[in-house]
């Protein structure tokens, strides 16, 4: 009898454990954010408690998918280099971008309950263009180093030709530019500085695997293509 009683209180315990935790993992397991600024669908969204800024950006359409439904759009002047997380009274700024070109976990945090995200317009760009996986134009991040444009355009293609970079740079005026040209197997590119409307252009090596070839053909016993060297005779 008494093993009865023990068993039922046992059992009466455990569901009323069972149901507290549930009911207090189904009040806190659900945060808000808000979602600000230049976003398609600006507002307050649910997320987990687990959730990290991404998934609120995803939300809120802002960076919208493009051609491998993961990358952000950068063509549409979102400020994803410079998010805006404002918890409580402190704001922070976060790159974005780092996160999505390079998986900086850090520019991605995890968000509280009360989060205010914004996304503001860019208005200073830096554009890289030819021999990188990723040319186009890119928002300028005070303190920006060459270093940090060749990655999050993906680095070079395997024709850039490294010795022989070339920046261009917009004087005063804005209108006037002075031609910059860097070493890349002499010089680090974490070294060189970059400004705000720095053209940075990445020339193709044309003698990196060139391929020059001649055709044999007619009464021989292997006719065909065959590649030729400087001392080929």
């Amino acid at each position: 009898m008494k093993s009865k009683i023990v068993c039922i209180i046992l059992l009466t315990l455990s569901v009323f454990i069972s149901t507290q935790v549930s009911t207090t993992y189904a009040q806190t397991s659900l945060i808000s954010v808000n979602v600000t600024g230049f976003v398609e669908s600006p507002g307050t969204y649910q997320l987990s408690a687990i959730s990290r800024l991404s998934d609120a950006l995803r939300l809120a359409e802002g960076p919208t998918t493009t051609i491998t439904e993961k990358e952000p759009k950068i063509t549409n002047f979102q400020a994803l280099r410079s998010v805006k997380l404002t918890r409580g009274k402190e704001t922070k700024t976060y790159d974005y971008m780092k996160f999505v070109r390079m998986g900086d976990l850090e520019q991605n945090p995890l968000l509280h309950d009360g989060d205010v995200i914004n996304i503001g317009a860019f208005h200073t760009t830096v554009t890289i263009v030819g021999e990188v996986y990723y040319p186009g134009e890119y928002e300028y991040v005070q303190g920006d180093r060459l270093s940090d444009l060749l990655n999050l355009a993906h680095g070079f293609t395997l024709d850039a030709n490294r010795k022989t970079v070339n920046i261009y740079r917009y004087q005063e005026n804005l209108k006037d530019f002075d031609l910059i040209t860097v070493d890349l197997l002499a010089q680090k590119p974490e070294d060189i500085i970059i400004y705000p409307y720095d053209r940075i252009a990445i020339n193709r090596d044309t003698e990196y695997r060139r391929g020059w070839s001649i055709t044999v053909e007619g009464n021989v016993k292997s006719p065909g293509k065959y590649y030729i060297g400087d001392n080929t005779t």
